[in-house]
């Protein structure tokens, strides 16, 4: 099976729409540039969750190079990912033992969307029945205000995101919300590198087949993301019951380098593994 969450990981990194300009003179970037970042992530641990982590908040440090076709993301523990937009396809190196694996856009969202109907299907037991209905709303407001500050030698501006999920329902079916608050601190990119991909459907037997789920909504307001722009720093807050976990992502340095292909893409003498079975070599 594909890893699902380094492919979360990637495609965020592409779709952070970068850094912006050189810190020290700022110039449009050129089809022969790349521009590299690195951020520092922290996640603050509530109460007795941060016991399991032997009293510490957890850290990490990615490296992020961005070009008009090509995304690379380094995790500094010997894994990376590549997104090739202009070969619509993702590859996954691994330092550590000398590998890689390579899907295609096409491959993966089908094999997405066959764990969904496998998820699906292996509950092995009809669904208990409901009596009632309900619909479910995601929404994401953003509120920008007057505040600056420099981050990385940058003019970083200021926005607070909020991400709320709210379910309204009779009988069986639950009335809550879950909200999620994200301050954001963003400069302008001159790099806007999109790889459009169709989503993964569940099988019918999803949420359609749900009373409480009869139907899904999608809200936005005072998005400002489509201009083009770069997180420098973000701070998430997610509440878990009476605690709240927190975790901050801030950029630390900005540089732009020269555009260089085999930088995105398998280092020689690399062995092909098969993505879908990372054990068995080409």
């Amino acid at each position: 099976m594909i890893r699902f969450s380094r492919v979360q990981l990637a495609f965020a990194a592409a779709g952070v729409v970068a850094i912006g300009l050189a810190a020290s003179t700022p110039r449009a970037l050129g089809s022969g540039d790349a521009l590299q970042y690195v951020t520092n992530s922290t996640v603050q641990l509530p109460g007795i969750m941060k016991l399991f982590g032997g009293g510490k908040n957890m850290s990490s440090t990615s490296t992020t190079t961005i070009s008009a076709q090509r995304t690379r993301h380094d995790d500094g523990k010997g894994n990376t990912v590549i997104i090739q937009c202009d070969l619509k396809r993702m590859v996954n190196i691994d330092d550590n033992s000398k590998t890689y694996s390579v899907v295609n856009f096409d491959d993966m969202m089908n094999e997405m969307s066959a764990a969904l109907k496998a998820a699906q299907a292996k509950t092995g037991s009809p669904a208990p029945k409901i009596n009632g209905s309900g619909n479910m709303t995601f929404s994401f407001d953003e509120k920008p205000d007057a505040q600056t500050q420099t981050i990385a030698g940058m003019t970083a501006h200021h926005a607070v995101d909020t991400l709320t999920m709210t379910s309204t329902g009779t009988g069986d079916c639950p009335n809550a919300s879950f909200s999620m608050s994200m301050d954001v601190w963003f400069a302008s990119s001159p790099i806007k590198m999109s790889c459009p991909m169709k989503m993964p459907s569940a099988a019918p037997s999803g949420h359609a087949a749900n009373p409480c789920m009869q139907s899904m909504m999608v809200q936005a307001s005072n998005v400002r993301g489509s201009q083009g722009r770069i997180p420098l720093k973000t701070v998430i807050s997610m509440p878990m019951g009476p605690m709240t976990m927190t975790t901050t992502e801030e950029v630390t340095s900005v540089k732009t380098i020269p555009y260089d292909a085999s930088f995105f893409d398998v280092p020689a003498g690399y062995t092909k593994i098969d993505a879908l079975n990372p054990s068995t070599p080409h």
